[in-house]
């Protein structure tokens, strides 16, 4: 719209009888300043002032040098879609017609009444604002074909017939389009030949298409099969979107298309390997602990019978096979270790597990009210294998101390022991390592699996006193 006022339409009046043209345009620009009219006698004057500051044309039929029909089909030529209106005492079928096709936006039979005025005011109101509309629709959409040339993901359009109507350069290359013939392939071409993630053909109707399609609602992470252009059978996820029309019908569905055939692996391979631990852990949970039962039963009834330094030893030897498979089971499990996110008061939660420990003489100092968030029973099983790790290896005499980070947000439990050697911080987690006999070598191991699952770290240093000293930070705080 023209700025010649602040909403005003700027009209070309198109009228060889000076009079009725002065009319007009006095009419007009009494309508609340919402017009600005600009007065041309003829065809050829018309086309000399016509620019882009001009939202519509009211033009007579009858001009001097060429009728208003010629005239449209000029203006035409250059501005296809600007609104025309054919104000005329000229009325026939035939002249109707004419306009028509040759694109005019209204006709209307002229008058000198201020009812024939007013509605000429509104015809012209009306095909403006409809041209207006249409032009930021069509800008709008220019620019969103413009970003979906350029965005790095592959990109298509397909109308409610099924055609593809739009592909982007990216799934031109992916989809094997050539550009001219992106129009003549639709949303199931044979060439793709589309299976599901088993390799069974998909019915039509279980399509993403078709899904949106029938249900109007957007489809997100569905993923098939199809052959890429290089003959190789790949896996592509799918998330589609409607666009819908005027009366609320889906008009076409916008759909990106994502090569995930690497990620597929990577998921299928992660989902083996979780069928082999759980089968794993059904094997040490019922097939060895049900002969470590009987033979640890067997031999509280040897103790009954008889008295053997044997016997202590077969029993401590029991006892570690018990918390070897309890260790194992530990970590077999670490998808499941955080179940439920609460908060945390570290120094209630390492009392708790101080008391479940056997400390003897050792000692708990507590230099830290912070707050965590977590899964009380991992964390708490987290803090119990560290304390425990602390007094196997540093004697029944030591002090642990839990306290927070200066430098950093986080924790650390430390112990005044006697350390670890150089060069062993990167293998103390590490499952099966151990540098007591009578250790499983797992405990440091399920510490790191449960503050991973929480999303944080932990890493070990000497302590102040020469001790060993576990650090654990990004942690969440706030929950």
């Amino acid at each position: 719209m023209s700025e010649s006022g602040a909403d005003a339409v700027c009209v070309l009046h198109v009228e060889p009888d000076p009079q009725f043209r002065e009319l007009t345009e006095t009419f007009l620009e009494r309508q609340q300043n919402s017009f600005t009219v600009t007065a041309a006698a003829g065809a050829d004057a018309a086309l000399d002032r016509l620019d882009a500051d001009v939202d519509c044309i009211v033009s007579d039929y009858d001009l001097p040098s060429q009728d208003g029909i010629e005239l449209l089909r000029t203006v035409r030529s250059e501005y296809p879609d600007l609104p025309f209106v054919l104000f005329t005492s000229q009325g026939s079928e035939t002249i109707a017609s004419d306009a028509i096709a040759a694109g005019v936006t209204d006709y209307l039979q002229k008058g000198t009444t201020p009812e024939r005025f007013e509605l000429l005011a509104n015809r012209v109101r009306n095909a403006v604002s409809a041209y207006e509309s249409e032009k930021a629709a069509k800008e709008h959409h220019h620019r969103l074909q413009q970003v979906m040339k350029t965005v790095p993901t592959a990109i298509t359009r397909v109308n409610r017939d099924g055609e593809i109507v739009f592909a982007n350069e990216r799934a031109q290359s992916n989809l094997g389009f050539e550009p001219n013939e992106v129009t003549e392939r639709t949303y199931n071409d044979s060439k793709w030949e589309i299976r599901d993630l088993d390799g069974d053909p998909i019915p039509d109707e279980e399509l993403p298409f078709q899904q949106v399609l029938q249900s109007g609602e957007r489809i997100e992470g569905y993923r098939h099969t199809i052959v890429w252009p290089d003959g190789e059978r790949r896996v592509v996820e799918i998330n589609g979107a409607p666009l819908f029309d005027d009366d609320g019908e889906v008009e076409s569905i916008v759909f990106s298309n994502t090569d995930v055939t690497a990620q597929t692996e990577r998921e299928r391979a992660l989902q083996r390997e979780r069928d082999r631990l759980d089968n794993f852990s059904s094997v040490v949970s019922h097939d060895l602990r049900n002969p470590l039962n009987v033979a640890s039963l067997s031999l509280e009834l040897a103790k009954e019978e008889c008295d053997s330094d044997h016997l202590g030893r077969a029993d401590r030897a029991l006892d570690r096979m018990e918390r070897l498979i309890d260790d194992l089971l530990a970590l077999a499990h670490t998808d499941d270790l955080v179940d439920s996110i609460e908060p945390i008061e570290i120094e209630d939660v390492a009392t708790q597990c101080w008391r479940n420990v056997q400390t003897a003489e050792a000692q708990l100092e507590l230099q830290t009210n912070a707050q965590i968030c977590g899964d009380r029973s991992q964390l708490r099983r987290a803090f119990e294998n560290l304390f425990r790790n602390a007094i196997e290896h540093a004697g029944d005499g030591v002090t642990v101390t839990v306290g927070a980070l200066p430098d950093e947000d986080g924790l650390y439990v430390a112990d005044d022991g006697a350390g670890f050697d150089a060069g062993d911080d990167d293998r103390l987690f590490e499952s099966g390592y151990s540098t007591q006999r009578a250790g499983t070598g797992f405990g440091l191991a399920i510490v790191e699996s449960i503050i991973e699952a929480h999303g944080g770290e932990i890493r070990a240093t000497p302590s102040e006193d020469d001790g060993a000293r576990f650090e654990i930070v990004d942690l969440e705080c706030d929950c």
